[in-house]
């Protein structure tokens, strides 16, 4: 557990197998482990020493989830007090943007963690602030998972039928490969919870009625004086001469609005994901396995 040059995951396995052998991790290593360098085995070894109440422990965890550790320490800290002392819970939150502020990138954690205590004082707590979802989408706009974002991207989200990623998916919305260059996090917040409030030119869904009464809807590829071009959801491509068209109501976006699938959560996951993309930081799995 103390060999520095094992890796986290192979350090953690051993970690979890040392607990259920009952008495293979005394308090005395527990101890050592709350110093570790590594942000994984700090916060389980900070979570282990919580449920057994060693000396000191509460002060460290309320230090942990102050500014003074990282993220994923301060997650397992939040957790942890939830548990045994929910009501801390709403000082964390009404202090959380003050001098002894909590990191914003789990200002999420907390308030997950206060809608999820049995005590009912503590849930109240944020009952005005949940009432405005903007709220919510603001406490996901910092830190997140790029890796569990990428299975939100490929899974749940169901990005991939109508948006490219790195020369894999569909056409019939715009190419993500390099989405995070183009866009900072609030506006990709924006663009997947309200995706029709700017649409990216020859990406809108609009319908063309024709002179004969007939109406057909697509993607508006591109339109002129001369002529309206549409491309159907089947990838089919249309050309509509102008003096055939009476009406091209305005596009919209065919993406419905994923604030309303997706949980706060999945929507910081994924944001985090598609940022990743600004400097091609995360290999999609597909290119990993050779897909």
């Amino acid at each position: 557990m103390l060999n520095a040059k094992l890796s986290t995951p192979l350090r953690i396995a051993f970690f979890n197998r040392l607990l259920e052998s009952g008495d293979g991790l005394d308090d005395d290593l527990l101890k050592k482990l709350l110093d570790d360098k590594e942000d994984g085995v700090k916060a389980l070894a900070l979570g282990e020493a919580y449920e057994r109440k060693i000396h000191g422990i509460e002060e460290r965890a309320a230090q942990a989830v102050r500014l003074e550790d990282a993220p994923e320490v301060a997650k397992q800290a939040i957790l942890s007090i939830g548990k045994r002392r929910p009501k801390r819970l709403i000082d964390f939150w009404r202090s959380r943007s003050g001098q002894e502020g909590i990191d914003p990138e789990v200002w999420l954690d907390l308030y997950y963690a206060i809608i999820e205590s049995k005590d009912p004082q503590v849930q109240s707590s944020v009952a005005s602030f949940a009432a405005r979802p903007q709220n919510l989408y603001d406490l996901a706009l910092r830190g997140g998972d790029p890796q569990a974002g990428e299975g939100v991207f490929r899974g749940q989200g169901a990005c991939l039928q109508c948006h490219k990623m790195n020369g894999d998916g569909g056409e019939q919305g715009p190419d993500l490969s390099l989405v995070g260059k183009r866009l900072g996090r609030g506006k990709l917040m924006e663009s997947i919870v309200n995706p029709s409030a700017e649409i990216t030119p020859g990406y809108g869904l609009s319908t063309v009625v024709l002179k004969n009464g007939e109406a057909h809807s697509g993607r508006l590829a591109s339109e002129s004086p001369e002529a309206v071009h549409l491309v159907a959801l089947d990838g089919k491509k249309m050309n509509f001469n102008r003096t055939e068209v009476t009406q091209v109501t305005p596009p919209i976006s065919a993406m419905p609005p994923m604030g309303q699938i997706l949980s706060p959560a999945d929507l910081r996951d994924l944001i985090a994901y598609l940022e990743s993309t600004r400097s091609n930081r995360l290999v999609p799995s597909s290119l990993k396995h050779g897909d």
